[in-house]
């Protein structure tokens, strides 16, 4: 499979699968790799003619949103779309709202790796990373409290 940070969360939430092999190629996986324990059977570097062609490399997730990336897994549940407008949208978009209050970066395709390999399934973890996109870009969506 060829798939994209977002699509992760998708395939992994499959029943039945025992092995899966994951071919990367246009977004770097290391983050699901890191979290899964996944084997990396082969490594491709490339040359300098063709580094341009490769998408710049996010930066790493900081601790501080790995907390905040569990606390959001722990407190929604997963079978609710984090899109709507219930509580899993709010508990979400509250926590990345107060991760970039505090200026901590959201790289959003980590932060969709990260949830795939936590349990986060079907597309909460490339809606996650659209939260993530427009937080980071300046939005600031409105949440019900609950």
């Amino acid at each position: 499979m060829y798939p994209n940070s977002s699509e992760l969360g998708e395939i992994t939430s499959v029943s039945g699968i025992t092995a899966l092999a994951i071919v990367q190629w246009a977004d770097n996986l290391d983050t699901w790799i890191e979290e899964v324990g996944a084997e990396v059977v082969h490594t491709f570097v490339p040359g300098e003619s063709k580094r341009n062609l490769l998408p710049e490399v996010e930066p790493a997730l900081a601790p501080e949103v790995i907390e905040g990336l569990q606390r959001i897994t722990q407190s929604i549940n997963h079978n609710n779309s984090v899109a709507g407008t219930g509580y899993e949208k709010y508990v979400t978009v509250r926590e990345l709202l107060r991760l970039h209050d505090a200026g901590y970066a959201l790289p959003p395709k980590r932060m969709a790796q990260w949830a795939s390999a936590h349990g986060w399934i079907h597309e909460n973890s490339k809606e996650l990373a659209n939260w993530a996109k427009k937080i980071s870009s300046g939005s600031r969506p409105r949440v019900s409290r609950y």
